[in-house]
């Protein structure tokens, strides 16, 4: 005689019949059927666990995939912007630096390492270090590009200008986690373009003055 059970999965879908051959004559007898019962549960388990794993083990396999794609990227990203010349860096919500590029580096005169985890207050002015801040804030809190033209003197008096470019950063999920910022020396433009008006205004005084028509 045989006795049969079906082989259901966590979600009852059927993965099998186990079946056992009773040797006695006679009926299948509720003790070879209960132990019957217990194996089927026994077979849905290890049908399950080796689902799981094999799902396990394609999820691995994607995270494996995700990661050196995020690897790539990275390196993309590195490389591209130390091969540009202006300044670059990157913050968090709090205002810590997360990147900087050589460039930035340089300007600041120091290594990467002393960088990240700062905040502005730790290498400028608290003036300017809250100017700076509250732009990064209206950045985060509109997710607009802040572009401006900043005027700042040098330790020997001297004016000079920066372009300025501030945008949001997103996680996958589309949410701001950080600002990233560009900026990049334009004195000598705005010098010639003070002279050019100069000259300008000089040449139209001159036309202005003069009795000939």
């Amino acid at each position: 005689r045989y006795g049969g059970t079906t082989i259901t999965d966590s979600e009852g879908l059927t993965l099998g019949i186990l079946a056992v051959h009773d040797p006695e004559p006679g009926n299948f007898s509720a003790e070879s059927r209960q132990s019957l019962l217990h194996l089927s549960s026994l077979a849905s388990r290890v049908f399950e666990a080796a689902r799981m794993e094999v799902k396990l083990n394609a999820t691995e396999a994607e995270l494996d995939h995700a990661r050196e794609a995020y690897n790539k990227s990275e390196a993309f990203y590195h490389s591209l912007v130390e091969s540009l010349p202006q300044n670059i860096l990157r913050k968090d919500l709090d205002g810590r630096f997360t990147f900087a590029n050589q460039n930035f580096c340089s300007v600041l005169g120091k290594p990467l390492e002393e960088i990240i985890g700062k905040t502005d207050f730790d290498f400028s002015s608290s003036e300017l270090a809250a100017k700076y801040q509250n732009d990064d804030r209206q950045v985060a809190e509109t997710g607009k590009r802040f572009e401006t033209i900043e005027e700042n003197q040098t330790a020997t008096l001297e004016q000079n200008y920066v372009h300025v470019v501030k945008t949001p950063i997103y996680d996958r999920h589309g949410q701001i986690v950080g600002i990233q910022g560009i900026f990049w020396d334009v004195t000598e433009q705005r010098k010639t373009e003070k002279d050019l008006a100069f000259e300008r205004d000089l040449l139209r005084s001159l036309l202005d003055s003069i009795p000939d028509h």
